[in-house]
């Protein structure tokens, strides 16, 4: 930035109106005044360097703005995915008893613990046998039942049995012995 010329005239310098006027108004009797500067030649070349730098600048800056609201959407994104998923965690846990009933098991059942909204659903996957109950226990426990009536209504008619149920059969008898 260039400065400007400041001119200190002296009251010697003015006319004797001028001083007598500048007396009666200035204590010190001095007065300054700022000439301004001519506009440099190239003005035009500046204004249009400053407004080329402004919005190269601006540019930046709002490419930098709309990429993190772009990423700030994409983690909102992401969080309610991973909400999904928490809220849709499967467990998995062992059935080591069919208590109270006759039946013994052999070796523990794994099952498939899964929360769908309101209900949970419990699977036990290689037999193809699933239930579901408002909580973790409910659906263990109607499991627990489906599995017990599957495994007798199956053992009732296993000369009968077509692919599909024998095959569900054949799986239940790996896990469950009929206590003598």
């Amino acid at each position: 930035m260039k400065r400007r010329n400041l001119t200190f005239v002296s009251p010697l310098e003015s006319s004797e109106a001028q001083i007598a006027s500048d007396w009666q108004t200035c204590p010190r009797n001095t007065e300054f005044r700022i000439e301004p500067e001519a506009p440099p030649e190239d003005w035009e070349h500046q204004v249009r360097q400053i407004f080329e730098s402004f919005t190269k600048t601006l540019h930046t800056e709002t490419q930098a703005e709309l990429k993190l609201i772009a990423l700030s959407a994409r983690v909102k994104c992401l969080e309610s995915s991973l909400e999904e998923v928490r809220s849709r965690a499967a467990v998995v846990v062992p059935i080591q008893s069919l208590a109270p009933e006759n039946l013994e098991l052999a070796k523990p059942i794994q099952v498939l613990l899964q929360q769908f909204g309101d209900d949970c659903v419990a699977s036990f996957l290689d037999a193809n046998i699933n239930a579901s109950g408002e909580t973790q226990e409910e659906a263990l426990t109607n499991l627990k039942d489906m599995i017990v009536g599957s495994f007798e209504a199956l053992s009732g008619v296993a000369y009968k049995l077509g692919p599909g149920p024998a095959r569900q059969l054949a799986i239940l008898s790996e896990f469950i012995k009929k206590n003598n």
